[in-house]
């Protein structure tokens, strides 16, 4: 259990966690003037499962690359498994969107356009 964790957190890349964060809190101060409600702070925590869910899927879309190039990587060292990170992946996408119609209709919105356009990046374009 504890190495599935370490894969885990070497998956989503957690050093890099403050990045969806500092990224999104501009915006959130400037769309609060500074006043943050409990929308602005869900619109962090959005932001950060998007981005970890947004790393699971790249890993996922290149583990056979990945296989090669960096086998020691979760996915190819099998670690865990493939269907695994997306089930996981996908479930996490769902629970942004969810938690994005929660904030408001225009932001879940906007959050399932940014789910497609990183599926579509990390899938066909990279």
């Amino acid at each position: 259990m504890k190495e599935k964790l370490k894969a885990y957190i070497q998956l989503i890349r957690i050093p890099l966690f403050p990045i969806p964060i500092v990224t999104t809190l501009s915006g959130v101060a400037l769309a609060s003037e500074g006043n943050v409600t409990w929308r602005g702070y869900l619109v962090l925590v959005v932001s950060m499962l998007g981005y970890f869910a947004g790393m699971m899927k790249n890993d996922y879309f290149h583990s056979e690359t990945d296989a090669v190039v960096n086998p020691d990587k979760p996915i190819p060292s099998g670690r865990i498994p493939r269907k695994e990170v997306l089930v996981l992946a996908s479930t996490t996408y769902i629970v942004c969107i969810i938690l994005g119609m929660i904030i408001n209709i225009k932001t879940g919105l906007l959050v399932m356009l940014l789910i497609v356009i990183s599926h579509l990046y990390n899938a066909m374009f990279k």
